[in-house]
């Protein structure tokens, strides 16, 4: 059986087909965090506790195949079987969690990561801006009845009086937001923050990397930086030349910062709609080991270089860990 037959098969069935793929084929599985930190409102779920990380480090290490990014690149592309168990840790967005909680449980269990780093709010107080939408609606500020606003020339009256109302808002605008163009996102933020009568300075508890935070973080032996766009919209809004310059921005401003070479980049949000076949040949002109997006899936020999799915980790206790483990390496 052919590669690209495999391929199909892989990508277009259910469990029975995984399950003789995984037969052909030893999967390995790339798994995403986010943030390593205790909050008081997750609205995406995007943080693990240190504990529960700090456990599931330990028993990965203990149990499997923990990669490095280099060698799982080598693996990648010489197109061979995975050995059995293999695992990458990738972090994305480079909140300021990431060096310090992250880092010091990566280093005392011996392992690495690769951390994609969104460029556009490094060394500032702004949140990123699903973070800014959640403090404007989701933290406790007092809210006019009713918010307002156009949008691509359509009115939208959003109710905001109850938390329901609220937790509704939020996730209604989320993906409104999600696909707009920088500028107009930014705008739309601008007028929700007038509406509510908060200012643009973040949470501290969201803030994403200083460049001397980011500068240890490169520096430590658990760590190896990546691109992850500048502003960090979905790449498939862009045209291809956009694409290159949101990309190509983040990697050059982490070159010069870090004078260092940066080989690997993951797209924003990353499911199959959020990048296309010109993400993928702007990261093969951009000299990419690998790319990471983030629909779920396994690893396999045949797998495309700068579309590698991944596999979302929540806060799971160890128990919980263990059992989702089962279900990523499994048949």
């Amino acid at each position: 059986m052919n590669l690209s037959l495999k391929s199909i098969l892989f990508n277009t069935a259910s469990t029975p087909i995984r399950y003789i793929s995984n037969l052909i084929d030893t999967p390995a599985v790339i798994f995403i965090y986010h943030r390593v930190t205790k909050l008081e409102i997750d609205t995406q779920l995007l943080a693990v506790s240190p504990d529960n990380f700090n456990e599931q480090v330990s028993f990965l290490k203990k149990n499997y195949n923990v990669v490095t990014a280099d060698e799982f690149a080598h693996l990648i592309q010489s197109k061979k079987k995975f050995p059995k168990h293999t695992a990458l840790i990738t972090f994305d967005d480079g909140y300021a969690d990431n060096y310090n909680e992250v880092i010091p449980i990566l280093e005392s269990n011996n392992a690495e990561a690769i951390f994609y780093i969104t460029t556009s709010h490094i060394n500032t107080t702004n949140e990123l801006w699903w973070d800014e939408l959640e403090r404007i609606l989701l933290t406790g500020k007092k809210l006019p009845q009713v918010i307002n606003l156009k949008i691509k020339g359509k009115d939208f009256s959003f109710p905001t009086s109850t938390d329901e109302q609220r937790n509704e808002t939020y996730f209604i605008l989320h993906p409104l937001l999600k696909w707009q163009l920088p500028l107009h996102r930014e705008n739309l933020l601008l007028e929700l923050r007038n509406h509510v009568g908060v200012n643009v300075t973040g949470r501290a508890t969201h803030r994403l990397l200083t460049f001397e935070e980011l500068k240890k973080l490169h520096a430590s032996k658990s760590a190896v930086i990546g691109a992850h766009t500048h502003s960090h919209s979905p790449m498939s809004m862009f045209n291809k030349d956009v694409q290159m310059h949101e990309m190509k921005m983040s990697k050059d401003f982490l070159v010069q910062l870090l004078n260092t070479k940066i080989e690997h980049a993951s797209y924003p949000f990353g499911s199959k709609k959020d990048f296309n076949a010109d993400s993928i040949e702007v990261c093969k002109a951009l000299n990419f080991k690998m790319t990471c997006a983030n629909y779920h899936n396994q690893v396999h020999s045949w797998s495309n270089l700068h579309a590698l799915p991944r596999v979302l980790v929540r806060d799971w206790n160890l128990n919980e860990f263990k059992e989702q483990l089962k279900k990523f390496y499994s048949c």
